[in-house]
C-alpha cells in the first residue's frame, strides 16, 4: 500500500490511492524559501489550480494537499484540524497531538516509502515506475523530492515551484514559532536545544546547505526525464538557481496562463 487513513469505528483504510487523479489542472508547489515572502499568496485563492504546501508554508498557504515528513510536533497545531489532505510519514501513525491521536484528525494520510535508493538514477527510475495504485513514495531524505514524486504519481503535467530558493541570505519565508514551534535534530531525532522556536542552529543551517545542493543536483537529472514524458517543471521562485535549469515565469503570469489553458478545455469564468 502507499497511503492509509483511519476511518474511526471502521479502522484503517489501506486501499487509498491518489494515482492519476488530477490531470486537468496545473499544479503549484509552495516551498518554504524566503522568496515566497514577496508573493501575493491571496492571488491563488479560489482559482482553478491545484496547490501543494510543504512544511512551514502553513498557515500562510492553505493548500489542497499538505506534506510534511518531519515530526508532527514541528508544525502549527491548527494544521491537523484543517479539512484538506495532510500526508505524513507512516512511522508517525501512532503519534499524538497533545492527548489526541494524530490518526483521528480529518484527512490525515500516512504514507509508505521506498528504501533509500543507492543512486540518483535508481531514484528517478523509481519515481516513474511507482505511479500506480499501491506504489510507495520515494524516500530521498527531503520533502521536496517526495512531493515531486507525488505530483508525477497524480498525473500533473505542469508543475510550478514557488519558494524553491535552494539557499540564500535567509533561512525560510516563515520560521516563526507560529509556523514551526519545535525543531528536532537530524541525527538524534530529539529536540534541538540550539534551534528554539523561530530559529535554527548553525549546524542545521549547514545541513540545509548540503540538502539544497543535493536537491539541485537531483533536479538536473530529473528535469530531462520529465520533459521526455511531457511533464514540464516551471520555476516561479525569483532569484533561485533553479532558474538556470528551467523557465522562470512570474507567479501572476503563470497563474493567468494556467487559467487560460483550462478555459481552452472547459467553459469556466475566473
Amino acid at each position: 500500500m502507499s497511503f492509509w487513513v483511519y476511518r474511526g469505528s471502521l479502522g484503517w483504510d489501506d486501499e487509498v490511492t491518489l494515482s492519476n487523479s488530477h490531470q486537468l489542472l496545473d499544479l503549484y508547489i509552495f516551498s518554504s524559501g524566503p522568496s515566497l515572502r514577496n508573493v501575493d499568496l491571496k492571488m491563488f485563492d479560489q482559482k482553478p489550480i491545484y496547490k501543494f504546501g510543504i512544511n512551514t508554508t502553513y498557515p500562510k498557504v492553505r493548500p489542497n494537499i499538505w506534506l510534511g515528513l518531519d515530526r508532527p510536533t514541528c508544525f502549527n497545531k491548527n494544521l491537523w484540524s484543517e479539512s484538506f489532505i495532510k500526508i505524513l510519514n507512516g512511522k508517525y501513525s501512532d503519534d499524538k497531538i497533545d492527548t489526541v491521536q494524530l490518526r483521528s484528525f480529518p484527512n490525515t494520510y500516512f504514507a509508505d516509502f521506498t528504501e533509500m535508493p543507492k543512486t540518483t538514477q535508481d531514484s528517478i527510475r523509481i519515481i516513474f515506475k511507482n505511479t500506480e495504485k499501491d506504489s510507495k513514495l520515494i524516500w530521498q531524505k527531503n520533502t521536496l523530492i517526495t512531493t515531486l514524486h507525488l505530483a508525477i504519481m497524480m498525473g500533473f503535467k505542469r508543475i510550478h515551484l514557488l519558494g524553491s530558493d535552494f539557499g540564500g541570505k535567509e533561512d525560510y519565508f516563515d520560521d516563526s514559532p507560529n509556523a514551526r514551534p519545535n525543531n528536532y535534530s537530524f541525527t538524534t531525532d530529539e529536540l534541538d536545544e540550539g534551534s528554539p522556536s523561530g530559529k535554527i542552529s548553525d549546524k542545521q543551517r549547514e545541513v540545509n546547505k548540503r540538502l539544497y545542493s543535493q536537491q539541485l543536483n537531483f533536479l538536473k537529472m530529473l528535469i530531462p526525464s520529465c520533459e521526455a514524458r511531457g511533464i514540464k517543471i516551471i520555476s516561479c521562485s525569483d532569484g533561485s538557481p533553479l532558474n538556470k535549469l528551467v523557465d522562470f515565469i512570474e507567479p501572476e503570469k503563470a497563474l493567468s496562463q494556467s487559467i487560460d489553458r483550462l478555459k481552452e478545455k472547459v467553459k469556466v469564468n475566473f
